[in-house]
Protein backbone atom coordinates (compact mmCIF):
# COMPACT_ATOMS: atom_id res chain seq x y z
CA UNK A 1 0.00 0.00 0.00
CA UNK A 2 1.19 3.52 -0.71
CA UNK A 3 2.58 5.51 2.17
CA UNK A 4 3.73 9.06 2.59
CA UNK A 5 6.95 8.47 4.50
CA UNK A 6 10.03 10.47 3.50
CA UNK A 7 12.51 8.55 1.38
CA UNK A 8 16.17 8.78 2.26
CA UNK A 9 17.10 8.17 -1.38
CA UNK A 10 15.04 10.29 -3.83
CA UNK A 11 15.99 7.86 -6.59
CA UNK A 12 13.59 5.37 -5.03
CA UNK A 13 10.71 7.59 -6.15
CA UNK A 14 11.42 6.44 -9.69
CA UNK A 15 11.52 2.76 -8.77
CA UNK A 16 7.77 2.11 -8.40
CA UNK A 17 8.06 -1.55 -9.25
CA UNK A 18 10.29 -4.19 -7.80
CA UNK A 19 11.14 -5.44 -11.29
CA UNK A 20 11.32 -3.56 -14.59
CA UNK A 21 8.58 -4.12 -17.12
CA UNK A 22 9.29 -6.79 -19.73
CA UNK A 23 10.28 -5.41 -23.13
CA UNK A 24 7.34 -4.57 -25.32
CA UNK A 25 4.82 -4.90 -22.47
CA UNK A 26 3.50 -1.38 -22.97
CA UNK A 27 2.35 -1.07 -19.33
CA UNK A 28 3.42 1.13 -16.46
CA UNK A 29 5.50 -0.26 -13.61
CA UNK A 30 3.33 1.47 -10.93
CA UNK A 31 -0.06 0.45 -12.31
CA UNK A 32 -0.23 -3.00 -10.71
CA UNK A 33 1.04 -1.75 -7.36
CA UNK A 34 -1.43 1.14 -7.26
CA UNK A 35 -4.26 -1.10 -8.39
CA UNK A 36 -3.49 -3.47 -5.52
CA UNK A 37 -3.31 -0.53 -3.13
CA UNK A 38 -6.63 0.77 -4.48
CA UNK A 39 -8.30 -2.56 -3.79
CA UNK A 40 -7.01 -2.61 -0.21
CA UNK A 41 -7.79 1.08 0.39
CA UNK A 42 -11.30 0.60 -0.98
CA UNK A 43 -11.89 -2.30 1.39
CA UNK A 44 -10.53 -0.27 4.31
CA UNK A 45 -12.66 2.72 3.29
CA UNK A 46 -15.82 0.59 3.17
CA UNK A 47 -15.01 -0.82 6.58
CA UNK A 48 -14.28 2.63 8.02
CA UNK A 49 -17.45 4.05 6.44
CA UNK A 50 -19.51 1.22 7.92
CA UNK A 51 -17.95 1.81 11.34
CA UNK A 52 -18.60 5.56 11.03
CA UNK A 53 -22.23 4.91 10.06
CA UNK A 54 -22.64 2.52 12.98
CA UNK A 55 -21.07 5.05 15.35
CA UNK A 56 -23.33 7.78 13.98
CA UNK A 57 -26.44 5.66 14.54
CA UNK A 58 -25.27 4.78 18.03
CA UNK A 59 -24.55 8.44 18.74
CA UNK A 60 -27.95 9.56 17.41
CA UNK A 61 -29.75 6.94 19.51
CA UNK A 62 -27.77 7.89 22.60
CA UNK A 63 -28.42 11.59 21.96
CA UNK A 64 -32.16 10.98 21.53
CA UNK A 65 -32.25 8.99 24.76
CA UNK A 66 -30.25 11.68 26.57
CA UNK A 67 -32.65 14.35 25.28
CA UNK A 68 -35.60 12.37 26.63
CA UNK A 69 -33.91 11.86 30.00
CA UNK A 70 -32.95 15.53 30.16
CA UNK A 71 -36.54 16.60 29.45
CA UNK A 72 -37.89 14.08 31.97
CA UNK A 73 -35.50 15.32 34.66
CA UNK A 74 -36.34 18.92 33.78
CA UNK A 75 -40.05 18.21 34.26
CA UNK A 76 -39.40 16.66 37.67
CA UNK A 77 -37.14 19.56 38.66
CA UNK A 78 -39.88 22.02 37.68
CA UNK A 79 -42.37 19.95 39.68
CA UNK A 80 -39.98 20.06 42.65
CA UNK A 81 -39.68 23.86 42.34
CA UNK A 82 -43.47 24.17 42.23
CA UNK A 83 -43.74 21.88 45.27
CA UNK A 84 -41.32 24.17 47.14
CA UNK A 85 -43.45 27.18 46.21
CA UNK A 86 -46.56 25.35 47.41
CA UNK A 87 -44.78 24.54 50.67
CA UNK A 88 -43.89 28.18 51.23
CA UNK A 89 -47.44 29.28 50.42
CA UNK A 90 -48.90 26.62 52.73
CA UNK A 91 -46.59 27.63 55.55
CA UNK A 92 -47.51 31.31 55.20
CA UNK A 93 -51.21 30.43 55.01
CA UNK A 94 -50.99 28.21 58.10
CA UNK A 95 -49.19 30.96 60.04
CA UNK A 96 -51.97 33.40 59.16
CA UNK A 97 -54.58 30.84 60.17
CA UNK A 98 -52.83 30.43 63.53
CA UNK A 99 -53.44 34.12 64.15
CA UNK A 100 -57.01 33.87 62.85
CA UNK A 101 -57.69 30.92 65.15
CA UNK A 102 -56.34 32.87 68.11
CA UNK A 103 -58.61 35.80 67.23
CA UNK A 104 -61.69 33.62 66.68
CA UNK A 105 -61.08 31.81 69.96
CA UNK A 106 -60.90 35.10 71.85
CA UNK A 107 -63.91 36.38 69.90
CA UNK A 108 -65.96 33.35 70.90
CA UNK A 109 -65.14 33.92 74.55
CA UNK A 110 -65.93 37.63 74.23
CA UNK A 111 -69.32 36.92 72.62
CA UNK A 112 -70.08 34.35 75.31
CA UNK A 113 -69.30 36.96 77.96
CA UNK A 114 -71.43 39.51 76.11
CA UNK A 115 -74.31 37.06 75.92
CA UNK A 116 -74.04 36.38 79.64
CA UNK A 117 -73.97 40.11 80.40
CA UNK A 118 -77.05 40.74 78.23
CA UNK A 119 -78.87 37.82 79.79
CA UNK A 120 -78.00 39.10 83.25
CA UNK A 121 -79.16 42.59 82.22
CA UNK A 122 -82.58 41.38 81.16
CA UNK A 123 -82.90 39.20 84.25
CA UNK A 124 -82.38 42.34 86.33
CA UNK A 125 -84.83 44.21 84.12
CA UNK A 126 -87.38 41.45 84.74
CA UNK A 127 -86.79 41.81 88.47
CA UNK A 128 -87.27 45.58 88.19
CA UNK A 129 -90.46 45.01 86.23
CA UNK A 130 -91.73 42.67 88.93
CA UNK A 131 -90.88 45.20 91.65
CA UNK A 132 -92.51 47.94 89.59
CA UNK A 133 -95.70 45.95 89.17
CA UNK A 134 -95.79 45.13 92.89
CA UNK A 135 -95.27 48.79 93.79
CA UNK A 136 -97.98 49.90 91.42
CA UNK A 137 -100.41 47.36 92.90
CA UNK A 138 -99.63 48.55 96.40
CA UNK A 139 -100.30 52.16 95.45
CA UNK A 140 -103.59 51.21 93.88
CA UNK A 141 -104.57 49.13 96.91
CA UNK A 142 -103.79 51.91 99.38
CA UNK A 143 -105.99 54.38 97.52
CA UNK A 144 -104.11 57.21 99.16
CA UNK A 145 -104.75 60.64 97.65
CA UNK A 146 -101.15 61.59 98.28
CA UNK A 147 -99.84 58.58 96.39
CA UNK A 148 -102.46 58.78 93.69
CA UNK A 149 -101.54 62.33 92.82
CA UNK A 150 -100.36 63.31 89.42
CA UNK A 151 -96.73 63.84 90.46
CA UNK A 152 -95.75 60.42 91.81
CA UNK A 153 -98.02 58.41 89.57
CA UNK A 154 -96.85 60.29 86.49
CA UNK A 155 -93.25 59.56 87.41
CA UNK A 156 -94.05 55.88 87.88
CA UNK A 157 -95.90 55.76 84.58
CA UNK A 158 -92.93 57.27 82.76
CA UNK A 159 -90.58 54.83 84.47
CA UNK A 160 -92.83 51.92 83.50
CA UNK A 161 -92.92 53.06 79.88
CA UNK A 162 -89.12 53.20 79.76
CA UNK A 163 -88.95 49.79 81.41
CA UNK A 164 -91.32 48.32 78.84
CA UNK A 165 -89.22 49.84 76.05
CA UNK A 166 -86.10 48.13 77.39
CA UNK A 167 -87.94 44.82 77.72
CA UNK A 168 -89.21 45.14 74.14
CA UNK A 169 -85.60 45.09 72.84
CA UNK A 170 -84.82 41.79 74.56
CA UNK A 171 -85.96 39.32 71.92
CA UNK A 172 -84.34 41.16 69.02
CA UNK A 173 -81.05 41.82 70.82
CA UNK A 174 -80.65 38.33 72.26
CA UNK A 175 -81.55 36.81 68.88
CA UNK A 176 -78.80 38.80 67.17
CA UNK A 177 -76.28 37.89 69.85
CA UNK A 178 -77.16 34.21 69.42
CA UNK A 179 -76.70 34.51 65.64
CA UNK A 180 -73.33 36.21 66.16
CA UNK A 181 -72.33 33.46 68.60
CA UNK A 182 -73.30 30.72 66.12
CA UNK A 183 -71.40 32.42 63.31
CA UNK A 184 -68.34 32.85 65.50
CA UNK A 185 -68.36 29.18 66.52
CA UNK A 186 -68.91 28.06 62.92
CA UNK A 187 -66.05 30.24 61.72
CA UNK A 188 -63.73 28.87 64.38
CA UNK A 189 -64.77 25.27 63.71
CA UNK A 190 -64.44 25.56 59.92
CA UNK A 191 -60.95 27.02 60.22
CA UNK A 192 -59.43 25.70 63.42
CA UNK A 193 -61.26 22.46 64.24
CA UNK A 194 -59.91 18.96 63.58
CA UNK A 195 -61.77 18.92 60.27
CA UNK A 196 -61.20 22.60 59.51
CA UNK A 197 -59.20 24.41 56.86
CA UNK A 198 -56.06 24.61 58.96
CA UNK A 199 -56.06 20.85 59.55
CA UNK A 200 -56.42 20.17 55.83
CA UNK A 201 -53.56 22.51 54.98
CA UNK A 202 -51.37 20.82 57.58
CA UNK A 203 -52.30 17.46 56.05
CA UNK A 204 -51.19 18.60 52.59
CA UNK A 205 -48.06 20.17 54.03
CA UNK A 206 -47.22 16.78 55.49
CA UNK A 207 -47.82 15.15 52.11
CA UNK A 208 -45.31 17.51 50.52
CA UNK A 209 -42.90 16.90 53.43
CA UNK A 210 -42.09 20.58 53.46
CA UNK A 211 -38.59 21.36 54.68
CA UNK A 212 -38.40 22.66 58.22
CA UNK A 213 -42.01 21.70 59.00
CA UNK A 214 -42.86 19.24 61.73
CA UNK A 215 -45.12 16.39 60.73
CA UNK A 216 -48.55 16.94 62.28
CA UNK A 217 -51.80 15.05 62.11
CA UNK A 218 -55.05 16.49 63.34
CA UNK A 219 -58.58 15.25 63.73
CA UNK A 220 -60.10 13.59 60.70
CA UNK A 221 -56.72 13.41 58.97
CA UNK A 222 -55.26 11.06 61.54
CA UNK A 223 -54.41 7.72 60.07
CA UNK A 224 -54.28 8.97 56.49
CA UNK A 225 -51.18 8.07 54.52
CA UNK A 226 -49.38 11.02 53.06
CA UNK A 227 -49.17 10.67 49.32
CA UNK A 228 -49.50 7.95 46.74
CA UNK A 229 -52.34 5.69 45.70
CA UNK A 230 -53.12 2.80 48.02
CA UNK A 231 -55.30 -0.05 46.93
CA UNK A 232 -56.47 -2.58 49.50
CA UNK A 233 -57.66 -6.11 49.08
CA UNK A 234 -60.35 -7.73 51.20
CA UNK A 235 -57.84 -8.39 53.95
CA UNK A 236 -56.99 -4.70 54.17
CA UNK A 237 -53.41 -5.15 52.94
CA UNK A 238 -51.77 -2.96 50.32
CA UNK A 239 -51.43 -4.66 46.95
CA UNK A 240 -50.63 -1.63 44.80
CA UNK A 241 -47.92 -2.24 42.21
CA UNK A 242 -47.80 1.20 40.58
CA UNK A 243 -44.24 2.28 39.77
CA UNK A 244 -42.55 4.64 40.15
CA UNK A 245 -44.16 5.92 43.36
CA UNK A 246 -42.76 9.43 43.59
CA UNK A 247 -42.62 10.91 47.09
CA UNK A 248 -41.97 14.43 48.31
CA UNK A 249 -39.60 16.15 48.45
CA UNK A 250 -38.88 15.08 44.88
CA UNK A 251 -35.18 15.97 44.99
CA UNK A 252 -34.72 13.36 47.74
CA UNK A 253 -36.77 10.62 46.07
CA UNK A 254 -34.75 7.51 45.16
CA UNK A 255 -36.31 7.27 41.69
CA UNK A 256 -35.46 10.89 40.89
CA UNK A 257 -31.89 10.45 42.14
CA UNK A 258 -31.42 7.35 39.97
CA UNK A 259 -32.97 9.20 37.02
CA UNK A 260 -30.48 12.06 37.37
CA UNK A 261 -27.57 9.62 37.67
CA UNK A 262 -28.76 7.82 34.55
CA UNK A 263 -29.03 11.16 32.73
CA UNK A 264 -25.49 12.15 33.74
CA UNK A 265 -24.10 8.74 32.74
CA UNK A 266 -25.87 8.98 29.38
CA UNK A 267 -24.46 12.48 28.88
CA UNK A 268 -20.94 11.18 29.50
CA UNK A 269 -21.57 8.31 27.09
CA UNK A 270 -22.83 10.77 24.44
CA UNK A 271 -19.62 12.80 24.70
CA UNK A 272 -17.53 9.64 24.38
CA UNK A 273 -19.54 8.51 21.35
CA UNK A 274 -19.10 11.97 19.80
CA UNK A 275 -15.32 11.63 20.06
CA UNK A 276 -15.44 8.13 18.62
CA UNK A 277 -17.72 9.33 15.80
CA UNK A 278 -15.43 12.23 14.93
CA UNK A 279 -12.45 9.89 14.90
CA UNK A 280 -14.28 7.35 12.72
CA UNK A 281 -15.41 10.07 10.29
CA UNK A 282 -11.89 11.47 10.08
CA UNK A 283 -10.51 8.04 9.29
CA UNK A 284 -13.21 7.41 6.69
CA UNK A 285 -12.58 10.83 5.13
CA UNK A 286 -8.82 10.18 4.96
CA UNK A 287 -9.38 6.81 3.32
CA UNK A 288 -11.89 8.42 0.95
CA UNK A 289 -9.28 10.97 -0.11
CA UNK A 290 -6.66 8.24 -0.53
CA UNK A 291 -9.10 6.12 -2.55
CA UNK A 292 -9.99 9.04 -4.79
CA UNK A 293 -6.32 9.81 -5.40
CA UNK A 294 -5.50 6.19 -6.20
CA UNK A 295 -8.55 5.93 -8.46
CA UNK A 296 -7.41 8.95 -10.44
CA UNK A 297 -3.85 7.62 -10.63
CA UNK A 298 -4.94 4.14 -11.73
CA UNK A 299 -7.30 5.57 -14.34
CA UNK A 300 -4.51 7.73 -15.74
CA UNK A 301 -2.23 4.69 -16.08
CA UNK A 302 -4.85 2.24 -17.30
CA UNK A 303 -3.16 0.24 -20.15
CA UNK A 304 -6.46 -0.15 -21.95
CA UNK A 305 -6.58 3.58 -22.49
CA UNK A 306 -3.14 3.70 -24.08
CA UNK A 307 -4.05 1.39 -26.93
CA UNK A 308 -6.85 3.60 -28.22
Amino acid sequence: MLSYNTFENPQELLDCCQEPNPPGDGGDCCYDTWNTDLTKVTADWKKASAIATCKENEYNNAWSWYTMLKGWCSDWEQADDLADKICRALEIFIKHLDKVCLVTEKTNKAIEILFCMIRDLYLRVDCLKQDYDDLYKCINCLKSPELSGNGLKTCLDNYGAKLDAVIATRDDLIGKVVIALNLAFDLHDNICDDYGLKSELIYWRNIFHCEGCEEEEQGGNKGKKAGGYHNHDEGGEDNCELKPMITFPIDQDSYFIKLKDHRDDTKTRVYELKKELDKAKSKAAALQACKDSLTSAVQSLDPSGKCK
